[in-house]
């Protein structure tokens, strides 16, 4: 579903996501993979080779066309005003595939686990139909927290209030911010690690940053996550974990997403 919409987005046909999709696969098997780091990055510097070669034809033929009003247009526009460069015009596209294809589909995934895992929370959601597009996806995507940490550098000091006092971060020092950890502080949420659909404050979690910094894609990720999520339980009322089946997570160090989750509707 997510990458169905953002190539959508983009301007592309529907059958160039799985190109697209080829390479934030390889990219995410360069940095979490098991391979010699020498093998990873052979693999992935020749996709990014094909990627770019086929990146250059797509952007010729929409050029040649007349750019449309969709993503990649406005880029190649910008790009032909000098705005930004052809490596940003790339990076951006990857960008968006791995921020918005990622980590909705570990929500849905994750949230499924959860809901699975919690009968009447589950019973909530087929009760009222509207319950997760309005408030139950936050708690949902705060639980879950996707995206898990993020790094950021001090432009100037900066004191840091802590339980204990105080911590003074000194300008280019480096900060890691754990979003996980924040969405599941039990000082703000009771009861942190239960999933609570009708929980108040839910929507204040982290999940999509905060500031200015907050992700630009926030409402169509909450939209999404919640679109499926009801959708898959409505059209498999019968849906469930496979008992004794393996639930697996991917090994990344800033992504919360699961690489496989057994579930039947039999």
């Amino acid at each position: 579903l997510p990458l169905t919409i953002i190539t959508h987005m983009l301007g592309l046909p529907d059958e160039e996501k799985w190109e697209l999709k080829r390479v934030t696969d390889i990219l995410e098997d360069f940095f979490a993979g098991s391979d010699p780091l020498i093998q990873r990055f052979e693999r992935t510097a020749k996709v990014i080779s094909e990627y770019e070669a086929w990146l250059g034809k797509r952007i010729d033929n929409l050029r040649a066309g007349a750019c449309k009003d969709n993503i990649l247009g406005h880029l190649i526009a910008m790009q032909d005003e000098g705005k930004i460069s052809y490596l940003d015009l790339s990076a951006n596209i990857v960008f968006l595939l791995a921020a918005g294809h990622e980590t909705i589909s570990g929500t849905v995934a994750i949230g499924l686990l959860y809901l699975l895992n919690n009968p009447k929370q589950l019973a909530l959601c087929r009760e009222d139909p509207d319950l997760l597009g309005e408030t139950g996806i936050d708690e949902i995507l705060r639980i879950v927290s996707p995206l898990k940490r993020v790094v950021r550098q001090a432009l100037e000091d900066v004191e840091v209030p802590t339980p204990d006092g105080t911590v003074v971060v000194s300008k280019g020092e480096w900060m890691g911010f754990n979003f996980l950890n924040g969405n599941h502080d039990s000082t703000y949420y009771p009861n942190p690690d239960t999933l609570d659909l009708t929980r108040a404050n839910a929507r204040k979690h982290l999940a999509f940053g905060k500031g200015p910094h907050a992700c630009v894609g926030l409402r169509l990720g909450r939209l999404e996550c919640a679109m499926a999520i009801q959708n898959m339980i409505e059209r498999c009322p019968t849906l469930h974990l496979v008992p004794g089946g393996e639930i697996v997570y991917k090994p990344l160090s800033s992504l919360h997403v699961l690489k496989q989750l057994p579930v039947s509707c039999g």
